[in-house]
This record gives structure tokens, C-alpha cells and sequence, in this order.
């Protein structure tokens, strides 16, 4: 193992075998971090996973969350994070109706880049809410969602901009086999102070 200081970062370079146990400790006032057979833990000296953070907040700009491809195990899906309660997914954008009626591709839509692999948001979530907004007219609209389309009418055939937001809760082996879900994958939010 060598280990190099760039710009106040240290950076560990390795290549672990089954014969060599890497152990790295490092300490600044009250933070440490300790780096043990593949993983690194801070606040931890036996970190179980890649990552293990310990009576710490972690913060950024963003947060991300990079997973397998539930469709294709040869792509990962990025998602931003949200904070709540609940794994949950957004999936919001506007879409044009015509004649009173249209159809929105939750895969394809969800976002300006060309979205996600077709049958990604089915396998990804469960307990889906769908909102629409009519932002055009009085006209009332409605919808369902079917597989990973929503399919939308209104009382008019006039044609309509909508606003379309679906809420789906996470539904990913991750959050499955998680140690802070319940056996549903959902989020358990409060747990004793070990």
C-alpha cells in the first residue's frame, strides 16, 4: 500500500489479497477515518460496507444515488436524492394534450436528457401517486397510470398544456436487504442510540 497527500486529501492506493490486511488510520482534532480491507469508515473502526459514516452528518451541494440498472446489469441509473420519510422517486414534466386527451411516458420523460430504459420506472417503484394540473383552463383532467404510462383525458377537446408529477416509493433490491428497512424496503425512520 502507498499513500500520497494531494491538497489536503489523502489518497490510497492498494491492491488487497486474501494474505494482506490494509489498515489505515487517521485522526484531525475529532474526526477520523479509518480505512480497513476495501472499505472506509469514518467515525468507525470496522466499517461492514464500502462507506460506513458513524454519528455524522454527511452534506453536500447534491446528493446522489448511483444503483444497478434494475432492466440491464451492464448500465448503473444515477438519481438525485430528496429528503424525507420514504425512498421516494419524482418524476414530474409538462406535457400537451390534444383533443382532450394524451399520453405521457414516465421512462421517457422524466427528465430533458431522454430519460430512462423503457420498463425502468415499473420495475423501480411501487405505491405510485400521480398529480395533474390543468394550468390552461377550468377544464377538469384526470388520469391513471398504466405500466409506465400515464394516460390522461379532460372534460373538453380543447388542447391542453398539464403540469404531471408521480410520487413512487423505491422498490430496489438495495433497500430490500437494507439494515434500516423494514421487509417491504421501506425506510424504518426511528431507531435507538447505540
Amino acid at each position: 500500500m502507498k499513500y500520497t497527500i494531494k491538497s489536503n486529501k489523502i489518497v490510497i492506493e492498494y491492491s488487497p489479497t486474501s494474505n494482506v490486511e490494509v489498515y489505515f488510520n487517521w485522526k484531525n482534532n475529532e474526526d477520523n477515518c479509518i480505512y480497513y480491507l476495501n472499505n472506509v469508515g469514518i467515525g468507525t473502526e470496522t466499517p461492514s460496507n464500502k462507506l460506513v459514516i458513524n454519528n455524522g452528518i454527511v452534506s453536500s451541494y447534491t446528493k446522489n444515488f448511483k444503483i444497478e440498472h434494475p432492466l440491464d446489469s451492464n448500465l448503473v441509473l444515477y438519481h438525485g436524492s430528496v429528503e424525507g420519510p420514504r425512498y421516494d422517486n419524482i418524476y414530474r414534466g409538462k406535457k400537451i394534450i390534444k383533443n382532450g386527451c394524451g399520453e405521457v411516458n414516465i421512462d421517457k420523460e422524466c427528465n430533458t436528457t431522454g430519460g430512462m430504459m423503457e420498463g425502468t420506472f415499473q420495475r423501480l417503484n411501487r405505491d405510485y401517486q400521480l398529480y395533474l394540473q390543468n394550468n390552461e383552463t377550468y377544464d377538469k383532467i384526470k388520469g391513471k397510470i398504466v405500466e409506465n404510462k400515464i394516460l390522461v383525458e379532460a372534460n373538453t377537446d380543447k388542447d391542453l398544456i398539464i403540469d404531471w408529477l408521480v410520487i413512487g416509493e423505491r422498490n430496489d433490491k438495495i433497500l430490500l436487504d437494507s439494515e434500516i428497512t423494514n421487509n417491504k424496503g421501506s425506510l424504518i425512520c426511528e431507531h435507538n442510540i447505540n
